[in-house]
């Protein structure tokens, strides 16, 4: 057959290989990308006049879904800005309403997500950082605010398209945000309006990017940390921009480190040289307004307003769940290093550690929790000299043999470091500062020592083996707490009934005493900064006493006594303070160990709220840290509390997590397993960085360059984003994500002419509504122990067995890439909502294959010649 009997390719064939090879570019989207949310104001809502609020609620697919990108879909000539909201409610469906000066959530605690003005540009959250809403998620619904300047024209579809994802991530985003009323004097070229709060919880937050917004007045927004140096506050700089440029979230060139006890201020500088009459805070263009939107992430999500005072829920998402139990956590990943002796059937870390008794458990930073345990070595009533009321510890000489500092995964129990051999007699207390160093007790050394995470000693305080109650000596201390400067607090201890604070380098400045008799074993300490408190486990006495720093004054005390010994107090969510107590009983089966939440009464009360932790035995201190991912799937994390037991045999450390009411560890399990997503394990986390480091080389190498300006725009000139992917960046050293957003510049109506801005609307709603919004002791004085010593010989080692165990596969997944158009293209109400599913892998290599082979087949047919009028053969 020559080349000219060839037949043409027919218009059927060139059709049918366009179909394949579209239906396998669409296989290849969907295994890549998520699900999409168009969230526009409904067609048929009219908005007349200027300066009209309009509020709808975003509808979502009835599942667990975090947000990881928002599109904008409007631009500045039309819309003046747009707020999301998150929804402690799902509110009201099918309709929008004006709301001008009202709570876009329509009551309860409301939390801003993204804002946008300015023809700000999209935006990307770093990968493994998600907003979870829907079930599982304290966040039931979405409500979008949209701010017209003047009357809405016809075609309007502003609004916004979310990226979303069902797959779990290791972190979640939140957010503070700043607003306050205040009035501008007239005829001020600089006037400064500031704004301040501190953030009081247990994680370190992570701030990676930050919106600005005022009206024409303004002509700077920073953010500044208020610090401590030598006795002096000193400021220090973290983040400015100009609020007359676009006014989307702006990366921050290095993440904020927020921690525990930061002071952070807020402020704007206005120029009103050119006014010849007071300005007020308010919501239309003739008014002004200070925002600051500081946009952060931590494994457990947190939200603050900050009206001059912190507004928090402390219920809410990240907080302690309002109803519920604490439950042992069942998931087969959580295999810690067994009980000395004892090598569970089928354990992963039946290994060279075991645990004997565990005296201390705490929180690290980079997704670990560190112990501190005795190996071989047991506190009995012949530990410490009788003759002098057990303040000498009976053999100088043996010290703990095993490593008694052990870093472990929080999820896993894996082993990822130990040091600690042969440097103890009688470990007690650990505390892990906010540098990373780490701190102990020895109650048989009468000392405090600082390490670093590799076990090198730092500084050391309290004289070797000499007990002591003067400035230079302690006598059995239990505890540490260390403040953001270095101040170091020592709980002294079994003997001294004090608290003793040191400089940063370790010399003595003043101790804490009750005013009235003594504290009997001062046992654990809990620091907030924020209301320049401390916190003390009075543990004999079964309570809690807050004492003002600054002074040493007594300022309340909470009575425990119905839920036992106080033996450790912990900082949780949201200025929270959980204490574990063990109520002592003759008959065992009488015995409880409870989880307390003190009441929020600033100067003391009692419990608020006691959870039973069952099956604890010899309960000696906490932890909390966020729930594994395994377990949580696409949901929020939630809380895990880390119980350590000094039993004289069978000490184990024990994971408990918050169950919310009306479902069961069984249940959380079955669903983490199901929709857990591994491939977050790679994120940063501390021992999984360089994993994490070499992935999102992967992904940033692979995706899609950014837009080019000239591409940016449609034919009616509103801000495109399609194809807008952002490459993940990390800190170098860290690991950590870093927010992405879109690399060209916009050009166009970018200035901004006094009199044509208006204000964003706070979720503070009217001006009044921002007001408004806002180890027991034997024979007292003798010898004192970890445990009664009645109960000392009943104890017997009891190994919880695993009720249910499942094989994750872990996979290098995640969100690769996405796409948004300028404007939706669907049609009804409010949002349209595009999956994306799992089955597009498998169906985008079969399309891609048959496309190829059929291109093959017919790539050797040539056109028909004018004589040819048959297909050949």
């Amino acid at each position: 057959m020559t080349a000219s009997d060839r037949p043409l390719i027919s218009q059927g064939n060139k059709l049918c290989i366009f179909v394949l090879l579209c239906l396998a570019l669409l296989g290849q989207i969907a295994c890549q990308e998520g699900i999409y949310v168009d969230a526009v104001v409904p067609a048929e809502h009219e908005v007349l006049g200027e300066d009209q609020y309009v509020c709808f609620r975003v509808d979502l697919p009835k599942q667990s879904l975090k947000i990881v990108g928002v599109d904008p879909l409007s631009t500045q000539d039309v819309v003046h800005h747009m707020l999301l909201f998150g929804c402690a409610s799902e509110g009201p469906a099918n309709e929008a309403w004006p709301c001008h000066m009202t709570s876009p959530c329509r009551g309860g605690f409301e939390r801003v997500l993204y804002g946008w003005g300015k023809n700000a540009p999209a935006m990307s959250l770093p990968t493994g950082v998600g907003y979870g809403v829907g079930p599982g998620s304290a966040m039931q619904s979405l409500v979008l605010q949209v701010h017209y300047l003047q009357e809405r024209p016809a075609g309007d579809q502003s609004g916004i398209r979310l990226r979303m994802t069902s797959k779990s991530t290791p972190f979640s985003a939140g957010m503070i945000n700043y607003a306050s009323y205040f009035t501008i004097p007239p005829g001020k070229p600089k006037h400064p309006i500031e704004n301040q709060c501190c953030y009081s919880g247990f994680e370190i937050l992570k701030g990676f990017a930050f919106r600005v917004h005022t009206h024409a007045l303004g002509r700077s927004v920073n953010l500044e940390r208020i610090e401590q140096q030598n006795g002096k506050q000193v400021s220090k700089e973290l983040c400015e921009r100009d609020p007359q440029l676009p006014q989307g979230f702006a990366p921050l060139k290095d993440n904020i480190l927020i921690r525990p006890g930061d002071t952070l201020k807020a402020t704007c500088m206005f120029d009103s040289s050119a006014v010849h009459n007071p300005v007020n805070a308010g919501a239309t263009h003739n008014d002004e307004m200070c925002n600051l939107y500081l946009m952060l992430y931590s494994q457990l999500p947190f939200f603050m307003a900050c009206y001059g005072s912190p507004q928090v829920d402390r219920h809410g998402m990240g907080g302690i769940p309002p109803a519920g139990r604490v439950e042992l956590d069942l998931h087969a990943s959580w295999q810690p290093p067994s009980a000395l002796g004892v090598s569970p059937p089928g354990s992963k870390s039946a290994g060279p550690i075991a645990f004997g008794q565990v005296s201390a458990v705490a929180k690290g930073h980079n997704s670990d929790i560190w112990v501190f345990q005795r190996g071989d070595v047991v506190w009995t009533m012949q530990t410490f000299r009788s003759e002098d009321k057990g303040q000498h510890i009976a053999d100088p000489t043996a010290f703990v043999q095993a490593p008694a500092v052990v870093q472990l995964d929080q999820d896993t129990g894996d082993v990822l470091s130990s040091w600690g051999e042969n440097l103890f007699l009688m470990p007690h207390g650990l505390t892990v500062d906010f540098e990373g160093n780490v701190w102990v007790t020895d109650v048989g050394l009468h000392q405090a020592i600082k390490f670093d995470q590799q076990g090198n000693q730092l500084l050391v305080l309290g004289k070797r083996l000499e007990p002591g109650s003067d400035s230079v000596h302690l006598c059995k201390p239990t505890h540490v707490a260390v403040a953001n400067d270095g101040t170091i607090f020592v709980a002294d201890g079994y003997c001294n009934s004090r608290v003793v604070r040191y400089s940063a380098t370790g010399n003595f400045e003043a101790e804490y005493r009750l005013p009235r008799g003594e504290m009997d074993i001062p046992h654990s300490l809990v620091l907030d900064e924020c209301s320049d408190a401390l916190y003390v486990a009075d543990r004999e006495h079964s309570e809690v006493h807050k004492f003002v720093i600054s002074d040493q004054r007594l300022q309340g005390t909470w009575n425990l006594k119905q839920s036992g010994y106080v033996y450790s107090i912990t900082a949780g969510p949201y200025g929270t303070i959980l204490a574990l107590c063990w109520a002592h009983r003759e008959d065992p089966r009488l015995e409880a160990v409870n989880l307390v939440l003190l009441s929020a009464d600033a100067t003391g009360g009692g419990p608020e709220e006691t959870w039973r932790l069952e099956g604890v035995g010899a309960p000696h201190d906490i932890a909390l840290a966020a729930s594994p991912m395994p377990v949580q799937g696409t949901g929020e994390r939630t809380l895990a509390v880390f119980v350590a037991e000094t039993k004289p045999a069978g000490s184990m450390l024990r994971k408990f997590l918050f169950v919310p009411q009306g479902t069961s560890m069984a249940d959380m399990v079955e669903a983490g397993v199901m929709e857990a997503d591994q491939s977050a394990e790679l994120i940063p986390g501390g021992h999984g960085v360089e994993a994490h480091l070499a992935y999102a080389h992967q992904v940033s190498k692979d995706a899609p360059q950014p837009l080019k300006s000239n591409e940016a725009h449609n034919s009616v000139g509103i801000v495109a984003s399609h194809k807008l992917h952002m490459p993940t960046t990390l800190d170098p050293l860290s690991g950590d994500p870093a927010l992405t957003l879109p690399g060209h510049v916009l050009h166009q109506n970018h200035q901004v002419t006094s009199g044509t801005v208006a204000s964003d609307q706070d979720h503070a709603g009217s001006v009044d509504d921002l007001a408004l919004k806002h180890e027991q002791t034997v024979h007292k004085g003798l010898i004192q122990s970890d445990i009664p010593a009645s109960d000392a010989s009943d104890m017997i080692i009891k190994e919880e067995q695993r009720k249910l165990r499942s094989q994750i596969p872990v996979s290098p997944g995640g969100i690769v890439g996405h796409h948004a158009a300028a404007q939706p293209q669907s049609a009804g109400f409010g949002t349209a909502v595009s999956q994306l599913s799992s089955f597009g892998m498998p169906f985008a290599g079969l399309f891609a294959v048959a496309a190829v082979v059929l291109w093959k087949r017919l790539g050797d047919l040539q056109p028909l010649t004018a004589h040819g009028s048959q297909f050949a053969a």
